[in-house]
C-alpha cells in the first residue's frame, strides 16, 4: 500500500514530515513529493506554469505505482486541489484507491484583486505574506521551508487551476 503526500502552494514536503513517518511506521510505502518551484526561493515559482505540477504530480504517482499495487493520494491545501485534478484527468485513475483533500481551496475569498492580478504580478512579482511581516526582508523561507512572500505569477496560475481545471 502506498501513499502519495502532495503539499501546498508555497509549502514543502516537510510540512508532512512527522505524518510520513507514522504512516510509513503503519507499513505504508510513502512518497512526500516537492512541486517544481518550491523548497528553494519565491522567485523560482514564478517561472512554473500550473502544468509543470500536474506533470510532476503524475510522474510522482507512477514513480510510487512500480512499487505497490494500491495508492492514496493525500494534498493539503493546493496539494488537494492537484490530487483531485490527478484522480479526475490521469490515465490511471483506476489504480487510485482513495483521494484525501485537507483544506484545499474551492473558491478564493477576497478575490477583488483577482482581475488586477495580471498587472500587479508585473509591477511587483512577490508579496510579502502578513504572517511573515515581523521577520527579515532578505529572509525569504522559513526553517520549515516555506517560502514568506507570495510569488505573485505563479498565484495568478494557481488561481487559473482551481478556476479552469478543476
Amino acid at each position: 500500500r502506498g501513499i502519495l503526500l502532495i503539499h501546498g502552494f508555497t509549502s514543502s514536503p516537510y510540512h508532512f514530515r512527522e505524518f510520513a513517518k507514522s504512516l510509513h511506521l503503519r507499513d505504508f510505502t510513502v512518497l512526500s513529493m516537492l512541486l517544481p518551484g518550491h523548497g528553494t526561493h519565491p522567485d523560482h515559482l514564478n517561472s512554473v506554469q500550473r502544468k509543470d505540477w500536474y506533470v510532476a504530480v503524475r510522474d510522482a504517482f507512477l514513480a510510487l505505482s512500480r512499487h505497490v499495487d494500491h495508492i492514496s493520494v493525500i494534498g493539503d491545501s493546493y496539494g488537494g486541489i492537484l490530487a483531485y485534478i490527478l484522480a479526475a484527468l490521469s490515465h490511471e485513475r483506476n489504480m487510485i484507491d482513495h483521494v484525501v483533500s485537507v483544506g484545499s481551496p474551492v473558491y478564493i475569498r477576497g478575490d477583488w484583486h483577482k482581475p488586477l492580478l495580471p498587472v500587479i504580478k508585473r509591477v511587483r512579482p512577490l508579496h510579502r505574506k502578513p504572517w511573515a511581516r515581523g521577520l527579515p526582508k532578505n529572509q525569504f523561507i522559513t526553517d520549515h521551508a516555506t517560502y514568506t512572500y507570495y510569488p505573485l505569477f505563479a498565484l495568478h496560475e494557481m488561481y487559473r487551476s482551481i478556476t479552469h481545471d478543476c
